[in-house]
């Protein structure tokens, strides 16, 4: 008797959860697209532009006085003025960045970091972007040389 009372309640329990349409929801949970029509703050600009060592370490050591330039490009000069926003030095020297906001750029903010290891070689990364536009430049190492390379916002950035 025992074994038909649970056969029993196994089965209703059964029926319940497949006729059960608590799962069913008709509402979808909106989805953060991206939005692909963003206006370019770089259309002007090349699609790459290279970047001297020595003007990322002028810019640095200029850093402490509140304004920066950077000049890059060889055929086309390309000028970054701005204002420091922010200095920061961690781990003893080893990663060192300065956050400038741009003045001819809208809304854009230029990132320079230098990474010194142990032997004291230097690496270089850095971003210059819009939070508020579609288009990024993203600093690169391409062939021994430096160079700002543009790129999409929505593929630079995931939200």
């Amino acid at each position: 008797m025992s074994y038909l009372k649970t056969t029993f309640i196994v089965l209703a329990l059964c029926c319940v959860g497949i006729t059960s349409n608590a799962q069913d929801n008709k509402e979808f949970v909106p989805v953060n697209e991206p939005d692909v029509n963003r206006p370019k703050l770089f259309n002007a600009l090349p699609s790459q532009i290279p970047v001297s060592i020595s003007s990322i370490n002028t810019a640095e050591r200029r850093s402490k006085s509140g304004t920066i330039q950077l000049v890059a490009g060889k055929k086309m000069p390309v000028t970054f003025n701005g204002t420091v926003i922010s200095t920061t030095s961690k781990y003893d020297g080893a990663i060192e960045t300065t956050i400038v906001k741009l003045a001819d750029y809208e809304g854009a903010t230029l990132t320079l970091s230098t990474l010194t290891d142990k032997e004291g070689n230097k690496t270089y990364t850095g971003r210059i972007i819009s939070m508020t536009h579609g288009d990024v430049y993203e600093l690169q190492k391409i062939n021994e040389e430096y160079q700002f390379v543009k790129k999409d916002f929505n593929l630079f950035v995931h939200e």
